[in-house]
């Protein structure tokens, strides 16, 4: 879920209080109303990127694999 905000940007709201609180190290916590998230898109860059490289290896080995005789094929 931590990564979809993330990605996709959003509010986070508190549920069923006007703040959210959170805790420091201190031992005292921060009141925080909504949070506006930017998008920092990460994952859809990177597989627009990969899959066409991704995709021809993947048909590339189908395609040699697939003109190789299969030894474990029954004689007919």
């Amino acid at each position: 879920m931590l990564t979809l905000i993330h990605e996709l940007g959003g509010v986070i709201k508190p549920k069923e209080a006007q703040a959210r609180a959170i805790p420091q190290d201190d031992g005292c916590a921060w009141l925080v109303k909504p949070v506006t998230m930017p998008a920092r898109p990460y994952l859809r860059p990177a597989a627009e990127k990969e899959c066409p490289k991704m995709a021809s290896r993947i048909r590339r080995t189908f395609n040699r694999r697939s003109k190789r005789p299969n030894s474990r094929s029954k004689p007919a």
